[in-house]
C-alpha cells in the first residue's frame, strides 16, 4: 500500500481535492504512524499532481504541510482556469435570427434580427 500512496497520479477528470481525498485515504490504510502518513501524502501530492505548473509553483512555495498544499494547489487551479477561460475567442453565431456569443464557456443569447452584410465594392 505505501507504494500506490507515492505511485498515485492524478487523473485527467480528476479535481485537486478528490486527487487529495484519494490520496488520503489510501495513506490512512498504508501508514499507522501520523508523522510519516503527512509526509507520504505531502510528497505523494505534490508529485502526482498532473498539472507541471503547479507541481513547481508547490515545489517554489516549498509547502511543509498537505493541507496547505492542497490549499495552494486549488488556488493555482483556479488561477489557470480563469486564465485558460479568458483566453478562449468569442465566436457570435447566427441561429434562427437569434445571435449567440459563446465566451468564457458561458453562453449568452441576444435576440436581434439578421445583420445582412452587402459587399459594395464590386
Amino acid at each position: 500500500l505505501k507504494s500506490a500512496v507515492m505511485s498515485c497520479k492524478q487523473n485527467p477528470d480528476e479535481s485537486i481535492k478528490r486527487f487529495a481525498n484519494h490520496i488520503r485515504e489510501l495513506a490512512t490504510q498504508a501508514y499507522s504512524d501520523d508523522s510519516a502518513r503527512k509526509d507520504a501524502c505531502l510528497l505523494a501530492f505534490i508529485e502526482g499532481i498532473r498539472n507541471e505548473n503547479i507541481r513547481v509553483e508547490l515545489r517554489k512555495e516549498e509547502v511543509d504541510d498537505f493541507r496547505k498544499a492542497v490549499s495552494s494547489a486549488k488556488k493555482h487551479e483556479k488561477i489557470q482556469s480563469e486564465i485558460s477561460i479568458k483566453s478562449q475567442p468569442i465566436i457570435p453565431v447566427l441561429k434562427n435570427n437569434s445571435v449567440t456569443f459563446t465566451e468564457n464557456r458561458n453562453t449568452s443569447e441576444i435576440n436581434r434580427s439578421p445583420v445582412l452584410c452587402v459587399d459594395t465594392t464590386a
